[in-house]
């Protein structure tokens, strides 16, 4: 953001300094009387004032030359050194100006050289050397009067280094020092953007506020603004920000800030979650501002807002033009890395893999090669490649050592060593977390961790240990919930009944609203229900469908409700209870089982009728599942028995598509028997057949199925086709194949007859 202020204070700086220039007295303070070796120097003198300095340099070297021993001889070999740095040779003057202090160290003028000694080296960005210079400058000349101006360059080297406090404490001592000096405002404004720098935004929000007067009309005004600007953005006032950076755009369009305030007002935009509006912005500084050096980030924050506007295709185009056409590494390798994580939110894992390996095999030790390891591995976790998973992270350990990400890689690993039924490995990969990683936000998830590892080795006694302890730490947090919960486990696993019974109704107390409080309401029904206890059974799922009536532990409540109905012989009630399973959750698959039952108990009762209403009701809402096919099943053998066959044939075509197996060649059967009885003789020949070729596996129906196919075309005179049908079963090891053979042998009589 300074580099626009550099060129910015060097203008100043040579304002300053030039309108000194170099002395012409002598010792004495009078003027030379008239003579060649005094002409041939103001004749130098001239040229300089009038900024001829090429010319300049030839006189004063040409002085020199002749007359090395004439007292005005440091005047103009400071000033030649001065012409050298006019005409941009910094370096030679650099030479120069030491050689003056060199030679004439007991010269006033050997300390404005030291000054301009460290000035060069700071014009040609060599900031360590120049911090030297000016840092034994303000040492040894703490009077002298450019000692505000040497704290400020000062600042400005530590600035560019990086070394913010150490800036602002520069800074600092040459507004101390100054007083209204010309580098005033420019040394506030350092210290305003250090505080900025080194995070302390309350601090540099005050810094760049109350100096209206002092900075107005400052090259440095604008920057003292979006300084003030930036500030309230990093406070999360963004509101406020927005506001003066429409106050500073109005004002003063043309800046050479101005694509700054238009790149940070877009921030804004989006801090405020106004992203269309951000987004719209950032199109239309593209076009305004088609060479701004902000570009990359333009493009860099204009994926980020339209993946936050759920627009990835968008988000990548973005994210790719900074990663192919950045010249910039960090920002580049970032968005390439934004590319994978946007493919991985947008359920494309493998096209996610392909950007991080790209930053792993291009830019192995950039700064974002740990996270693209690390995202790697958890997108083949994520695809279930367990063991390409398990060497990534361990490759993250090998080679980044340092990352940021060590301890969620070790967690993933662990997790993905679990996945692979390897505890004891698993185990160990947490431990090292809760051991080496004691400040990490996944501690206590590692440490419950251990405890599901010993759980899983059958270890109940030490899973127990380690879950006591979780909770008794951390009992508020998640990991403490589900910390209690397995306590309740371990007592059961190692039979310890009532103490796991208490332990889950302790559970219940402490957590009634928590996200498995549900699971473990059904546990107890479950558990009361398998000892007998019906009607406990009942009332704790009862508690369960009242205080989370649309979990997946609910409809399985409801079910197992319906069943301690059944057991205690209250069939009406079971009844009830599945119907109204099936009203509440239709797409379910035990409402579908539910209402199986509740059909055959109609029919059982003579009430087919409204046996056939409800299944016609639910399959119209239920999902495409086996069950759909049995209820459809169900509702075809109704539909047969009350003699509907052109319905029933629908209903049992319908299960066939979403049947497999046994199911499906039982109802393939059924409805060629109903095809036989509409008297559709043919049409069930081959329906049967199709059982035999479809399900050979199934032998029973299979055998069945092809007697009773060619029967159809015996009774039909299709002897042919009878013959082939005959031949199938007569041919196989089917208890029907003497029967087969002897039919063949009637029908050849028969055609033989015919002949």
């Amino acid at each position: 953001m300074r580099k626009n202020i550099y060129r910015i204070m060097l203008g100043l700086m040579f304002s300053v300094v030039f309108t000194t220039g170099a002395p012409a007295e002598t010792s004495s303070g009078t003027l030379q009387a008239p003579n060649p070796e005094a002409a041939l120097y103001w004749t130098a003198e001239t040229y300089f004032k009038s900024k001829d300095y090429a010319s300049a340099l030839k006189t004063y070297s040409e002085f020199i030359e002749k007359y090395p021993s004439a007292n005005l001889i440091v005047y103009a070999r400071y000033s030649r050194a001065w012409c050298y740095e006019a005409l941009g040779d910094t370096e030679r003057s650099i030479s120069e100006f030491e050689e003056v202090a060199q030679d004439f160290d007991d010269h006033p003028l050997a300390i404005e050289s030291q000054y301009k000694i460290g000035q060069g080296y700071y014009q040609e960005k060599k900031y360590d050397s120049a911090r030297k210079i000016f840092s034994e400058f303000v040492r040894k000349y703490s009077l002298n009067a450019k000692v505000p101006n040497a704290y400020y360059l000062l600042g400005e080297c530590a600035y560019n280094m990086g070394e913010y406090g150490a800036a602002l404490q520069a800074f600092t001592k040459s507004v101390e020092t100054g007083g209204n000096s010309d580098f005033r405002p420019y040394a506030l404004h350092g210290i305003g953007w250090s505080y900025f720098q080194l995070g302390k935004y309350n601090e540099s929000l005050q810094s760049f506020t109350p100096f209206e007067e002092e900075i107005k009309g400052t090259p440095v005004q604008d920057s003292f603004l979006l300084g003030r600007a930036r500030s309230l953005g990093k406070l999360n006032r963004f509101q406020a920000a927005l506001e003066l950076y429409d106050q500073m755009i109005q004002r003063a369009p043309d800046s050479d800030l101005a694509d700054e305030m238009y790149f940070w007002k877009g921030e804004m935009l989006y801090g405020l979650g106004r992203f269309e509006e951000a987004a719209n912005w950032y199109e239309d500084m593209v076009i305004k501002f088609p060479h701004t050096k902000l570009l990359d980030d333009l493009h860099y924050n204009l994926g980020w807002i339209y993946a936050a506007l759920k627009k990835p295709d968008l988000a990548i185009e973005h994210f790719s033009i900074v990663a192919y056409y950045s010249r910039e590494e960090t920002l580049k390798i970032s968005a390439l890395c934004r590319i994978g994580d946007t493919y991985l939110e947008n359920n494309q894992p493998e096209r996610a893999l392909d950007q991080y390996d790209k930053v792993l095999n291009e830019f192995p030790t950039s700064f974002y090669s740990d996270y693209a390891q690390y995202q790697l591995g958890s997108t083949l976790l994520r695809l279930g490649h367990l063991n390409a998973a398990i060497i990534s992270f361990q490759g993250l350990k090998a080679n980044f050592p340092q990352s940021r990400f060590r301890a969620e890689a070790l967690y993933r690993l662990g997790t993905a060593m679990m996945q692979k039924q390897n505890f004891s490995e698993a185990m160990e990969q947490f431990r090292r977390l809760v051991t080496n990683h004691p400040e990490s936000t996944l501690k206590e998830k590692a440490y419950y961790q251990i405890g599901n590892c010993y759980f899983n080795l059958n270890d109940y006694g030490k899973a127990l240990a380690v879950f006591k302890d979780v909770y008794s730490r951390v009992s508020s947090a998640e990991v403490g919930r589900l910390a209690k919960y397995q306590i309740g486990w371990c007592y059961f696993q190692m039979g310890e009944e009532e103490k796991a019974i208490k332990e889950f109704e302790s559970y219940l107390e402490k957590y009634p609203q928590s996200g498995i409080s549900a699971d473990v309401l059904y546990g107890l029904g479950e558990y009361y229900f398998n000892r007998g206890q019906y009607a406990k059974s009942r009332q704790t799922l009862s508690i369960l469908i009242q205080k989370f009536p649309i979990s997946s532990s609910a409809i399985r409540g409801r079910f197992l409700s319906a069943a301690a109905y059944e057991r205690e012989g209250d069939l009406k009630s079971s009844v009830n209870q599945l119907t109204d399973l099936a009203h509440h959750f239709p797409k379910s698959d035990l409402a579908a089982k539910g209402t199986l039952k509740v059909a055959d108990f109609l029919v059982s009762q003579g009430k087919s009728d409204e046996a056939k209403n409800e299944l016609v009701r639910l399959i119209d809402l239920a999902n495409p599942t086996s069950y759909k096919s049995l209820m459809q099943k169900k509702l075809a053998e109704i539909l047969k028995a009350q003699d509907h066959l052109k319905e029933s044939a629908f209903y049992f075509g319908e299960a066939l598509k979403n049947a497999l197996g046994d199911l499906a060649c039982e109802e393939q059967f059924e409805l060629a028997e109903v095809l036989e009885r509409q008297g559709e003789k043919e049409k069930a020949a081959v329906e049967f057949i199709k059982v035999s070729d479809l399900y050979p596996a199934n032998r029973v129906y299979s055998s069945k199925a092809q007697l009773r196919g060619a029967k159809i075309f015996e009774d039909l005179n299709q002897y042919e086709e009878a013959i082939k049908v005959y031949g199938r079963i007569a041919n196989s090891a089917s208890n029907q194949a003497d029967f087969a053979k002897e039919k063949i042998r009637k029908i050849t009589a028969i055609l033989e007859q015919g002949r």
